[in-house]
């Protein structure tokens, strides 16, 4: 079957990892931001409560990594999220066209 609006690769992996609830709703899209919250706000109370500085600097690397994975998603996928609704958007213009000459 032919599909009706032409997607890359990288879009369409994004369409059906958004149209597939478990894999992309609710207690798993939350665990990443809770678990790089919570960790690190643990990091801090083990260096007050121990005196020991190494666990700000695991608390700090946590926070900057999860800074640059949420930055690089963002640089990656924010274009094909673009592609993906000007896509949809040109289909159904194209679509309410159609209906406009057939009634």
């Amino acid at each position: 079957m032919k599909e009706l609006i032409d997607f890359t690769p990288r879009e369409k992996w994004l369409i059906n990892y958004y149209r597939d609830r478990p894999v992309s709703g609710g207690g798993r899209g939350l665990a990443g931001p809770i678990f790089f919250t919570v960790v690190p706000l643990i990091c801090v109370a083990l260096f007050f409560w121990q005196g020991e500085p190494a666990w700000i600097f695991v608390g700090y690397a946590l926070l900057l990594y999860r800074t640059a994975h949420t930055l690089w998603s963002s640089i990656l996928y924010t274009p094909s999220f673009s592609n993906i609704f000007e896509k949809y958007e040109a289909k159904l213009k194209e679509l309410e066209a159609a209906q406009k000459t057939t009634n």
